[in-house]
C-alpha cells in the first residue's frame, strides 16, 4: 500500500505535487532530537507493535 494512503507525506516528488492539497501546510519543523533523539524515536514509532504497526493494523 502506498504510504500516502496511509497519511503520511509523500517524499516522492511527482506524487508530491499529486497529493499537495490532501495535507495542511506545515508549520513548524523540527529535528529528531526534539522527539528525544533516534533511539527513542525507534522505540516510540518502529519496534514491534509500536505506533507504525498500530497505524498500519487500522487501516488493513
Amino acid at each position: 500500500m502506498l504510504s500516502h494512503k496511509l497519511g503520511f507525506r509523500p517524499v516522492d516528488l511527482t506524487v508530491t505535487k499529486e497529493t499537495e492539497g490532501k495535507f495542511p501546510k506545515i508549520k513548524t519543523i523540527f529535528k529528531a532530537q526534539d522527539l528525544g533523539g533516534w533511539d527513542e524515536i525507534q522505540k516510540k514509532f518502529f519496534d514491534e507493535g509500536a505506533i507504525l504497526d498500530k497505524i498500519r493494523a487500522k487501516k488493513s
